[in-house]
């Protein structure tokens, strides 16, 4: 399932100083838990927990810091099982609305246009046959009061799919799919998914 669906008025788990703490370490970073629960995976047991939004000030920053506070994050702060990186600007948003959505003919198109930019762009940069997967979710969001659906894009490398490491993207390629995605309609934010399996699934429900 890639479209996510929702009742809507979920609320963020309070775990800021925990945030804080773990990004100690990383002073072009901060993070906030999102008001949505993905399914991942802890000890065997599927559990629904929160992801973390991350944003950085340094564009540059490179995967292995992004990789290294993803990895601190998931270790130390509590009901959070997923990282993702935010793609739409240096500073986080201040206000995230879990939105009341269904499965619309609407929605599905605008998930089918982002994909598709997705999928195009790894051909046009010869990493489609080296990336093992890679689904593009939507999430009903409001960000800052704009928009409607947060696209997030979840690159993984995996032998058997048991287990799986997050991909990175070139920059040009990230660049694209920020100038490709962000435009259009009802899009709120765009993400990099950045969790290993366990504890994030590959998919996002």
């Amino acid at each position: 399932v890639r479209l996510l669906c929702s009742k809507g008025g979920n609320l963020s788990p309070n775990v800021e100083q925990e945030l804080t703490t773990a990004l100690a370490s990383f002073p072009t970073l901060s993070g906030v838990a999102l008001p949505i629960k993905s399914v991942g995976v802890k000890a065997d047991v599927r559990l629904y927990e929160h992801p973390v939004l991350l944003s950085s000030s340094n564009p540059s920053i490179s995967f292995e810091d992004l990789l290294e506070a993803t990895r601190i994050i998931l270790r130390d702060v509590p009901h959070v099982n997923r990282v993702v990186y935010n793609l739409g600007g240096t500073t986080t948003p201040s206000t995230f609305t879990s939105l009341a959505a269904t499965m619309t003919k609407d929605r599905l198109d605008l998930l089918r246009e982002c994909d598709d930019y997705v999928m195009k762009g790894l051909r046009r940069h010869n990493l489609y046959d080296t990336i093992w997967q890679c689904p593009t979710a939507m999430v009903p969001m409001s960000i800052d009061g704009k928009g409607t659906e947060l696209v997030v894009v979840r690159p993984v490398h995996t032998k058997r799919a048991m287990t799986a490491r997050p991909a990175s993207f070139p920059i040009q390629l990230v660049e694209e799919l920020r100038r490709d995605i962000l435009v259009l309609d009802g899009v709120a934010g765009l993400c990099l998914d950045l969790t290993s399996k366990p504890p994030g699934t590959i998919e996002w429900e």
